[in-house]
């Protein structure tokens, strides 16, 4: 039997598509038997029928995991950098435990999705935080993940071009702008200013819920090196990555 999962967020629509490129039923076989009464005595009968039935979403996801780590493409770690990211053969998706904070964005009304209301997005912070003595490089070995609700695109996993951080391109998503647009008159949400990615968005009305820990699965859609923020008391360039996650379990 499946583990009970808390689920909070799930692409049902995206976990078919993949299970069903493989698997898309579970079978068994169930006995039957019948007495037929007859003039004189009776008639045993008896068979073996198929059955199926469909999958739950747990079951999915289990097989879609052991699906992804027999292909090669499941990696359980944050890429670091760009590099980590385009190695050959680099896993397209990862599976995760981390600490997120659940982001609510209001959608302008003069955005092309306004009728959706809000934009839903988990920021993590780094799971580790650079070692200052090791490491003098300006531009840090982190990440910050963002998880966006929804599958917005089908696009391959890159990375934009000078002045889009992965968070420029999730303000895009809330905005209807393409997704690598460049914010004219600076980087305001990415190498302009030191705050926190969630304090950057609290300025176009983000409001934000408790952290929580989570189990995510999700594809990689961008990484960036554009980011600056605060860790502790010192100010790093860092990496930030866009993931559309296909479920999102809470752990505690």
């Amino acid at each position: 039997m499946p583990e009970f999962r808390d689920l909070v967020y799930v692409n049902e629509s995206k976990l078919k598509i993949i299970s069903e490129q493989v698997f898309w039923t579970k079978s068994g076989l169930q006995d039957w038997s019948l007495n037929v009464p007859l003039l004189f005595g009776e008639l045993r009968l008896s068979g073996r029928n198929s059955s199926t039935k469909e999958m739950t979403i747990s079951e999915r996801i289990d097989k879609i995991i052991k699906l992804l780590e027999k292909r090669e493409m499941l990696s359980r770690e944050r890429p670091e950098t760009i590099r980590d990211s385009y190695e050959l053969n680099a896993p397209l998706f990862t599976l995760e435990e981390c600490r997120a904070t659940k982001v609510i964005l209001p959608i302008p009304k003069s955005s092309s999705l306004s009728q959706l209301g809000d934009l839903v997005v988990w920021i993590s912070d780094p799971p580790t935080i650079p070692n200052l003595s090791m490491d003098n490089s300006w531009t840090k070995p982190v990440t910050f993940l963002y998880l966006v609700e929804s599958n917005w695109d089908d696009g391959k996993f890159t990375s934009p071009w000078s002045g889009c951080s992965a968070l420029q391109a999730v303000v895009n998503i809330l905005s209807g702008e393409p997704l690598f647009s460049v914010c004219r008159g600076g980087e305001p949400f990415g190498r302009d200013d030191f705050v926190h990615p969630i304090n950057k968005l609290r300025r176009i009305g983000a409001y934000a819920t408790d952290e929580r820990k989570i189990v995510t699965l999700y594809k990689r859609r961008l990484i960036s090196d554009e980011q600056c923020a605060l860790i502790g008391d010192h100010a790093f360039r860092l990496h930030d990555l866009l993931g559309y996650p296909l479920f999102i379990e809470v752990k505690d």
